[in-house]
Formats: structure tokens, sequence, C-alpha cells
């Protein structure tokens, strides 16, 4: 190879190299969508979101499992409450996940397996007659019935049934989470429920689609978001010391987080689109906005980070979104039109 082919060949790596990464989509970026309004220190960095209602956030933790702290929108009159479950309870406390559909509350663990209920301001917790099934994931739809993520060994892969009490048999819906590489990780992802519209929509991790669902399991809808990544690029190795699985090497993730109101579907996206710049994507969460009715994209907007902390889960209620960036809880104002477009 002469020099000048060398010198050459040099230029062109390094232009490469220099050269955004294209992803293949774009975003319609709102800009001055979001007002922040207040922020709270939470003195701790293990909470989550277990509800929301027109006066109150619900927030749980995965330290304290059996607590709940309950604050106005505008931060004043925190209260901590304990949950109170029947004496000699066996199951694993470490695993807990409380959610809050005001005034109902809902305690799950899935290794047990168990479901608890009970109706605010009571705090006495008391089992439910779902039928025992294993599960990773679930939604409570009532004392009487919850949507479950559970593993089928037969079919090795993740499936989603519903559980309803005093029945004994549930037929889980194969048909609905597609296995791709294998049937753990390529299916792996979010469900959440909205109650107004009664929606499902589960959410792939490591692709650019989700699923719109009806209490019943009934597919609504197929959509995708506006990535490109169609299929999880994931590699999986079996460890048969352990009798398990793991990630072999480090996979694409598309979309980390899921948030429904009665009109529109919100992600947090692990990719940056084509016109946007690095340096805003680094130093703010993106968020996409699709129609719940029918899963069509909308806009973008960006969600800045707080004092360079990591945004762990947040929600959207009315005009308001609420976000918990390791210990602090902020809140802002959303200004647009709920009209889709």
């Amino acid at each position: 190879m002469s020099l000048s082919t060398l010198i050459i060949f040099v230029v062109v790596a390094y232009y490469k190299k220099s050269q955004p990464q294209s992803n293949g989509f774009f975003r319609l970026l709102k800009s001055e969508i979001l007002i922040s309004i207040d922020n709270f220190d939470l003195g701790y960095n293990s909470y989550y979101f277990a509800g929301i209602s027109s006066r109150h956030f619900y927030l749980g933790n995965f330290i304290a499992t059996t607590s709940l702290l309950r604050m106005k929108h505008n931060f004043e009159d925190t209260t901590f409450f304990q949950l109170k479950f029947p004496i000699d309870t066996k199951l694993d406390w470490r695993r807990l996940k409380v959610r809050v559909d005001y005034p109902n509350v809902y305690v799950m663990e899935g290794t047990t397996p168990v479901m608890f209920y009970s109706r605010l301001p009571s705090l006495e917790m008391k089992e439910t007659d779902l039928d025992k099934t294993f599960f990773t994931e679930s939604i409570p739809l009532s004392s009487n019935s919850a949507i479950l993520k559970v593993f089928d060994r037969r079919l090795e892969q993740y499936v989603l049934t519903k559980k309803i009490a005093k029945v004994p048999y549930n037929t889980p819906k194969s048909s609905i989470l597609e296995k791709q590489v294998e049937g753990r990780f390529s299916v792996d992802g979010l469900l959440k429920f909205e109650p107004e519209t009664s929606s499902l929509v589960y959410l792939y991790y490591y692709r650019n689609q989700f699923i719109s669902l009806d209490t019943a399991l009934n597919i609504v809808y197929k959509g995708s978001t506006i990535d490109t990544v169609t299929k999880a690029q994931i590699n999986v190795a079996h460890l048969k010391s352990e009798s398990s699985y793991t990630m072999s090497s480090p996979s694409l993730l598309v979309n980390k987080r899921l948030c429904l109101t009665p009109d529109f579907i919100f992600i947090q996206s692990a990719r940056k689109a084509d016109n946007e710049d690095q340096k805003s994507f680094k130093q703010s969460v993106v968020i996409d906005a699709y129609a719940i009715k029918n899963g069509d994209y909308q806009f973008s907007f960006y969600l800045p980070n707080f004092k360079k902390s990591k945004l762990r889960d947040f929600m959207i209620y009315n005009d308001r979104l609420v976000a918990i960036f390791d210990q602090y809880l902020c809140t802002y104002r959303l200004k647009f039109s709920s009209e889709i477009f």
C-alpha cells in the first residue's frame, strides 16, 4: 500500500468515525412544552410511583416494601403509611410491589405468589382468592382479577394471562408476545394499564414494537415506534450449572419506560434520532408520544436531567408530569393540546 493510499484510508476512516451515527428515523420535537413547577428531596433513591390521583402522589419503596408515601401535588401534607398484613403471612417481602388505583391498594408478589387488596383509608391488607400462578409482572384490574406475565415452560417463553378469582384454570395467550431470538429476553418489556379507557399496552424493550390490548387480552392493534430496530439485537447464553440464561454481550436497548394517559402512550426512548444533536440527547430524557387509540406517532419532547441525577420513573396526569430523578421528585406542567393528529 502506497503512502498516498494509506493517507486517504486514514482520512476516510476518521471522517466516518467523526460523523454522527444514523439510526434511520427523525423526531417531531416540541420545544418549550415543559414548565418546571417544583422539586422535593425524598432523601432516598429507592422510591417508585405506586399511583396517582386527582390530589395525591403515592410512592412505594423498593427497600421498605410495606410502606406507602402519600403527598399532595404541591408536596404538602406528606404522610407515611404502613400497610398491615395478616399475622404469620409468609412471602418474599423483598419482592413486594404496591399499586394504587385510588382508593384501591394492591400488593403483588410473584414468587410466592400472592396478591393482597385493601381500600383506602383502610391499611388492612387481605389476601385475594386468585389461584396460585407464579408471575414476573402483574397488573391488578380489581380485587378479583389481574393480568400476569408468566413463563410458559412448554413454549419456553413469557406469555400474558388473565387470572380471575375462583377460576382454577387460566389459558395463557401465547399468540400475543412474539418470540424472536428466544423466549425470555427477546419478548421482555413493560406492561401498563390505563383505567379510564381500560387499555393495556405491552412495550418491548429491545425492538420498536408495542401492543394495545383490552382487558380480555384481545389484541386491539400492534403499533411501531419511530425507531427502526424491528428485531431484538441480543445474544443469550445458557448457564447449565445454574440452569439459567443471561445476556452474553451488551444488548441494544430501544425503549426504557412507558406511561399511559387516556389520550397518549408516552415512551422514553433509548435511541437518538438523526435530527437530534448529541449534546441535547445526552443532557435530557427524550419522550415520544403516540395516540392511544391507534398507535400513531404524534410528537416528542425533552425532559431535562435534574442535578445530573438518573431518571428512575415518571407519570403523567392531566397536564402534570411528575418524575423521580434518584432521590428527587420533580413536577412539571405540560403545554400541549390533547388533540390527536
